[in-house]
């Protein structure tokens, strides 16, 4: 729902929908162990931080319906947020972090930004929603009984390494059995090699604690993995971003990374694909 016009609008589904909205914020808050929603006890500048941090978490599809809502709905969740702040007489958080109440309504840059990239995000054509926590771990107890080869497994860990490194399908898959290679340098003297453009074993390096690079028998020990883009669509070619180990074991990059491997050694593919 959108809501058009004021909270007293003469439609009752406006209204409805706000006192819904206010009512979402109030358990955000309470669920939180944040107090009262109108949050008079915290400074300024924390206030904003909660109202932020719950459109964030609106964003990611937290929304009284449990989906993802466009901007102009996002703003109308944001002033029901902000109603309670300002009806305790203290400065509307959307748009300022002082003690001054503010005579031009204009977000803050942290949450401006926010719903600008939203707005952009809108905008594009042929978009598509981006893969989500709660998705990745649904992923993983689909893949619980499948076998560590299985495609169900293999989909699980490269979704779960996905979060973290942002993979286009290409680089991990292809949509036929031929293998597709470019002839590409390895770094190896400039030497251009034949190779797959899709993720092989030499393109996971993993670390131990102290950045010593492990040998692939002890990648268990692993803290950390680099991984290598030897091809990009943009030519940034010969990419290495690290990743580290996350708190939370089920969406941990290296842990998925360590799978992967293992399962690529079990299959042994004849092009040492990881995918």
């Amino acid at each position: 729902l959108v809501q058009r016009g004021s909270a007293g609008s003469a439609n009752p589904n406006n209204a409805s929908a706000h006192a819904a909205r206010r009512k979402h914020f109030g358990d955000f808050c309470s669920t939180r162990n944040l107090g009262e929603p109108h949050l008079y006890t915290f400074p300024p500048p924390r206030r904003s931080y909660v109202v932020l941090a719950n459109l964030l978490w609106l964003m990611a599809g937290n929304t009284i319906n449990g989906k993802q809502v466009r901007s102009a709905t996002l703003t109308a969740y944001l002033k029901a947020a902000a109603e309670f702040v300002t009806e305790a007489g203290l400065p509307d958080p959307r748009f300022t972090t002082t003690t001054q109440h503010t005579i031009q309504d204009k977000y803050l840059p942290r949450i401006g930004k926010v719903l600008t990239e939203q707005r952009r995000w809108e905008s594009m054509a042929n978009k598509k929603d981006p893969v989500t926590p709660d998705m990745v771990r649904w992923l993983q107890s689909q893949a619980t009984t499948a076998g560590s080869t299985s495609l169900s497994e293999a989909i699980a860990d490269w979704t779960t390494l996905g979060l973290s490194a942002g993979f286009r399908i290409s680089e991990y898959g292809q949509s036929s059995n031929k293998i597709k290679k470019e002839w590409m340098s390895t770094g190896k003297n400039g030497a251009a090699e034949l190779l797959p453009r899709a993720f092989i074993h030499t393109d996971f390096t993993f670390f131990d604690e102290q950045w010593n690079v492990l040998p692939m028998h002890r990648r268990h020990e692993a803290h950390f993995v680099r991984i290598t883009w030897r091809k990009q669509k943009h030519g940034d070619n010969g990419r290495h971003v690290t990743f580290g180990k996350a708190s939370d074991a089920q969406l941990c990059p290296v842990f998925a990374a360590i799978r992967i491997c293992t399962r690529a050694f079990t299959i042994n593919h004849k092009d040492s694909l990881l995918g």
